[in-house]
């Protein structure tokens, strides 16, 4: 038996740099849920600075320094999934900074390279006579922004490549997903109508489990043909992200928890652990209550597959949840009636 621990989105953005040099420990209280993986799988969002500028064409766009990149060594980090919507966030330099950290560290990386071959490989894990593929695709509603000149090539999800990659890989044990998707829900509690479909289609080609991030949110997960599907973890590590002056919150409730997908894969069987936690002031803790929520969130969806009551909910997300935000959040610099005069004029573009 193996065991590959799959985590969230990994942001060691902002305020995660100015701990690092507090010399705080963020992950103490959850390392021994990761220390005894085999592989610990995570999608790395944030990458270091190069000397070339910045993509200039994506907002906000997200760092970090080498030291706090370090914090990945203490979760045991072995995988790092790069299709993700900020890998050319400070252009090819950016990006090969951070492979050659990863590289150093002896941390693999999938989903994105400097050619479509690099970009498209999978990750094969073998050990103790199992091998499971994974492999790591980004859909392009979430925004990925790259110029016509970039270098850096993503490994973008197109379903007749993913069944060709299912296919040339059957004869591994298992095959995972890792998809970068539902990027019109990002923030959203469930997933866009055309997850659900989608996600069946790949676990019918072949795909024995489907790990999904991008909405930095905890969505449902489902059981098809006695296969998973998480539609997303969400953040298993992110800071607010401070940008061109303003503050791109991510200390919302629903923004800082998650869970860890802890799977046993044996030769003719595995089985699937959740670990429920809470970011609290960056720190992660065991919160049983998370789970909870997730099984509450679970049965809620179970109608939302349902395309009438699924509208219901896109009408919600798009219209009533913006206004309830510009009510409740805490801003100094704006005014209550300067935000929902905003919120109309930006209706009313729509």
């Amino acid at each position: 038996m193996v065991k590959i621990s799959f985590i969230g989105d990994i942001g060691l953005n902002d305020d995660y740099i100015d701990l690092q040099k507090s010399q705080t420990d963020p992950f103490r209280y959850i390392m021994p849920y990761l220390s005894d993986s085999d592989l610990v799988v995570g999608n790395l969002e944030c990458v270091l600075k190069g000397d070339q500028g910045e993509n200039y064409l994506k907002r906000p766009r997200i760092y970090t320094n080498v030291e706090t990149l370090r914090y990945v060594n203490r979760i045991n980090l072995g995988l790092a999934t790069m299709a993700t919507n900020h890998v050319y966030d400070h252009l090819e330099k950016g990006f090969q900074n951070t492979v050659d950290f990863l590289g150093k560290n002896q941390i693999s990386y999938i989903g994105a390279g400097l050619d479509k071959n690099s970009a498209r490989r999978p990750y094969i894990f073998k050990d103790k006579d199992i091998s499971v593929c994974i492999l790591n695709y980004i859909t392009p509603d979430t925004n990925p922004s790259l110029p016509k000149e970039a270098k850096v090539i993503l490994n973008n999800f197109h379903l007749k490549n993913c069944l060709s990659d299912l296919l040339q890989y059957q004869d591994c044990d298992y095959r995972v997903v890792i998809m970068h998707w539902g990027g019109r829900f990002e923030g959203g509690m469930y997933p866009d109508f055309y997850q659900l479909d989608l996600a069946k289609k790949i676990i019918g080609y072949g795909a024995d489990l489907i790990i999904g991030h991008h909405t930095h949110t905890l969505q449902p997960y489902e059981k098809y043909k006695g296969k998973y599907i998480f539609y997303s973890l969400g953040n298993f590590c992110f800071s607010d992200i401070k940008f061109e002056g303003k503050i791109r919150r991510m200390s919302s409730l629903r923004e800082r928890e998650s869970i860890i997908v802890s799977v046993d894969f044996e030769k003719n069987k595995f089985s699937v652990k959740m670990i429920p936690f809470r970011n609290k002031n960056l720190i992660l803790k065991y919160r049983k209550q998370v789970r909870l929520k997730l099984l509450f969130r679970k049965g809620c969806f179970m109608f939302l597959k349902f395309k009438p009551f699924w509208k219901i909910y896109r009408f919600s997300f798009f219209n009533v949840r913006p206004l309830m935000v510009q009510l409740f959040r805490k801003d100094a610099d704006r005014s209550l009636v300067t935000r929902i005069k905003d919120y109309i004029s930006g209706s009313k573009r729509k």
